[in-house]
């Protein structure tokens, strides 16, 4: 029996469900409703650069969570990123605002309400200027793929896909584009993500005994990496796994690992002796991670076979949201064809009329943005 070369798209059958978040307080479920209803307004309008959002909220790049949005600049004032374009949302961006998108958000920032519409808003003004404008993602970061430096490769035992890092591997020269393949591989762990499942497990094999020499991972896009999975992918990280590590992580460690909040760390496993608690043997690398899936990276059949599921599964999940009525706040577990599960807080049809009144109660403090005079709206 030949070595499997592609994708697999369902846990082992050991594997269970990752635990049902605790039931949502009345106070959590009156400020969620108020966030559904901002977001669902028909005037809720964002740009399509971060430099603008950061310029008109006055926030700082280097400190979330950031000030609450503002109204939008008038497009005379002079500077370029003033006449930028502030637009509605687009169906793909209303399918992402998902009830437990926003939930993930909230519990990201403790239930801090104007931090959570900071967090959100700055989240679809990333997805706007980093992945909508790149024609052919899977194409531009294609080459980065070559090496079999990333992939995915089965799933761990609460049913999370695993996203295997293999650093030596590198074949390429430190440029946007790693970071964009990066973040390419987390949108397809995310795609290929069973019913109630929220978050993945990243294997990382840093490859000490294997006595290959390559460009080690830079501080920059470390810290790069930080950033998006911590700001922009929040509760998406269930378990990160660090194997064969050389003797100089421990001082980059040391430098890093400041910039990591509290729970991710928590997540974090270094050199772990019994992996089976982690990811079931039949969904484990053989070669570096001791499991008995004796997985061969092959290019040519792997690419191709990645790009199709994740592009099958995604077309899936927008068209089952649209038929579902294509509304802000809908269950995830149902965009991915599931069933609910016994113990869910399974949510209210009515939620986003509910929230009406609360949100007129909170304008002052929470101001939905309105169009500037001069600022071109599109819907």
């Amino acid at each position: 029996m030949s070595a499997p070369r592609t994708v697999y798209t369902t846990p082992s059958p050991s594997s269970t469900l990752p635990p049902l978040p605790p039931p949502l307080t009345p106070s959590q479920k009156a400020i969620y409703a108020r966030l559904l209803a901002r977001v669902s307004e028909p005037d809720f309008i964002l740009p399509h650069e971060i430099a603008v959002y950061r310029k008109a909220t006055k926030a700082s790049y280097k400190k979330l969570p950031y000030a609450l949005l503002v109204a939008p600049p008038a497009s005379g004032g002079g500077e370029e990123g003033e006449k930028e374009k502030w637009t509605g949302l687009r169906e793909e961006e209303k399918a992402f605002l998902t009830r437990e998108q926003l939930e993930r958000v909230l519990r990201s920032v403790k239930w801090d309400e104007g931090k959570a519409i900071a967090r959100l808003e700055e989240t679809l003004v990333w997805r706007r200027e980093y992945i909508d404008t790149i024609e052919g993602f899977d194409t531009t970061v294609e080459p980065e793929s070559e090496s079999g430096k990333m992939y995915i490769l089965g799933y761990d035992t609460l049913s999370r896909p695993c996203l295997y890092m293999h650093p030596y591997r590198q074949n390429t020269t430190e440029s946007p584009r790693q970071i964009q393949f990066l973040v390419y591989q987390l949108e397809a762990c995310i795609a290929l993500m069973p019913p109630h499942c929220e978050s993945l497990c990243i294997c990382i094999d840093f490859g000490s005994k294997k006595g290959v020499k390559s460009n080690p991972t830079s501080v920059n896009n470390s810290l790069q990496t930080l950033t998006i999975l911590q700001n922009y992918y929040v509760e998406r990280l269930g378990k990160a796994i660090g194997i064969d590590l050389p003797w100089l992580f421990g001082a980059f460690w040391k430098v890093v690992s400041p910039f990591v909040d509290p729970v991710s760390k928590s997540k974090i496993v270094f050199n772990a002796t019994d992996l089976d608690q982690y990811v079931p043997p039949d969904q484990r690398e053989k070669s570096c991670f001791g499991g008995t899936c004796a997985f061969e990276y092959d290019h040519a059949t792997y690419w191709s076979d990645l790009t199709k599921k994740v592009a099958e599964r995604k077309a899936e999940m927008f068209n089952r949201w649209k038929e579902l009525g294509g509304k802000i706040g809908e269950e995830e577990w149902r965009i991915r064809g599931g069933s609910p599960r016994e113990g869910m807080d399974v949510k209210v049809t009515d939620e986003k009329a509910t929230a009406s009144k609360a949100v007129e109660e909170k304008k002052e403090q929470v101001p939905i943005p309105t169009p500037a005079e001069g600022v071109v709206v599109s819907a």
